[in-house]
């Protein structure tokens, strides 16, 4: 009930400073669209997981960021502050009503709940495992950084439509006023990413790593550089440690998969992977990494199956048409492996094709000479 409450208080509050076209709340996650329960009021959109255990978690997302930074502090008190006052209030009104005793206990229990709830969400930290900042924290940056808050602001839109060099230019502008602020250099490092600057990000995560603990997503961003530049053993353990964090993530599961199919360890791989697609049946690239591992196996139909419907939840990725190009390089149809790694080339210069360009190769050149 706190966490409805609270969420509740953020989005009252949006729809009436930012007025955004829609407000997604979520109750029991942060940000799984995939849950049973769903439902919308107006502009409200809820997304509830239902458990047996008291509800851990909660987000409210608008559709448009508020650049205001004291509408947004408004935004983030009224969500702890909300949850606070509304049980007070039912409390105050079952006490002084002639109710059962146990249901006296229970909203007094509940005042006392939201008062710890609006104490530890003004307390400034970082969740580890979701890498989320609490209202407190968000509220100390936010004042710290006012004075290039909405050069904040227009660095996340940049990033949201994908215009990663100029998220970039903004994220170093907000860095200037607010160095050591943690929230802000992975959102530059994220940047770097999405550009392939990873000799600069890695060199920002090893600076973040000497001043704060690191979250998952810094373990996954760390696992994810040292796998492209081909270090294998510090992306496993990295992989390692943000599964040590959420067993379930399922970007660990799947590129920890990768590496295991890569130092040729199947059974491993297929379990991590085969967890990942159970978690999510819609996440993409676990189905195609498992295709992959099928076609290391020689099973080649089942592999191309996988790659296939991995393809189909996400078809503008680069490794997928790679894997699906092995797939014919193996069936001896060079015409279609060559068009497949063609496109892997086209979504991505960088992606590596190496062996399998020697091998097309090889059988070009052995058709040449059969035809002689």
């Amino acid at each position: 009930m706190i966490i409805t409450f609270h969420e509740l208080g953020h989005a009252v509050a949006y729809l009436f400073l930012t007025r955004p076209d829609r407000i997604d709340v979520f109750i029991g996650s942060y940000g799984n669209k995939t849950t049973k329960i769903k439902f919308r009021i107006n502009k409200l959109h809820f997304y509830i997981k239902p458990s047996f255990l008291p509800l851990r978690g909660g987000q409210c997302q608008s559709s448009k960021i508020e650049s205001d930074y004291r509408k947004f502090i408004i935004i983030l008190i009224a969500g702890p502050l909300f949850s606070f006052l509304l049980s007070c209030l039912l409390g105050y009104i079952v006490m002084s009503s002639d109710l059962h005793g146990a249901i006296k206990l229970y909203f007094f229990a509940l005042m006392l709940a939201s008062f710890m709830s609006f104490c530890n969400n003004l307390r400034p930290y970082v969740n580890k495992v979701t890498g989320n900042c609490s209202d407190g924290k968000q509220l100390q940056f936010t004042y710290k950084a006012r004075s290039v808050y909405r050069e904040y602001i227009n660095g996340a839109n940049d990033f949201t439509n994908k215009d990663f060099q100029s998220a970039k230019i903004n994220f170093l502008k907000v860095m200037e006023v607010v160095p050591y602020e943690t929230a802000v250099i992975r959102a530059f490092i994220s940047s770097l990413l999405m550009l392939k600057n990873n000799a600069e990000a890695e060199i920002y995560l090893i600076r973040l790593k000497e001043t704060t603990e690191f979250t998952i997503i810094d373990y996954l961003n760390y696992g994810y550089i040292q796998s492209v530049t081909k270090r294998s053993e510090e992306a496993v353990d990295n992989y390692l440690k943000a599964l040590a964090i959420d067993a379930n993530n399922l970007v660990g599961l799947n590129n920890l998969g990768y590496e295991y199919i890569m130092k040729e360890d199947f059974a491993d791989a297929q379990k991590l992977l085969e967890k990942a697609i159970s978690i999510d049946p819609n996440f993409a690239h676990p189905y195609s990494n498992l295709g992959f591992l099928k076609l290391l196996n020689g099973d080649l139909e089942t592999g191309r199956s996988l790659i296939e419907k991995g393809i189909e939840l996400d078809p503008n990725n680069a490794y997928m048409y790679k894997h699906l190009g092995v797939y014919y390089l193996k069936s001896q149809n060079k015409e279609a492996a060559t068009l497949n790694f063609n496109k892997a080339k086209e979504l991505d210069k960088d992606v590596d094709l190496e062996p399998y360009q020697t091998e097309l190769a090889l059988l070009y050149e052995s058709e040449a000479k059969s035809l002689l």
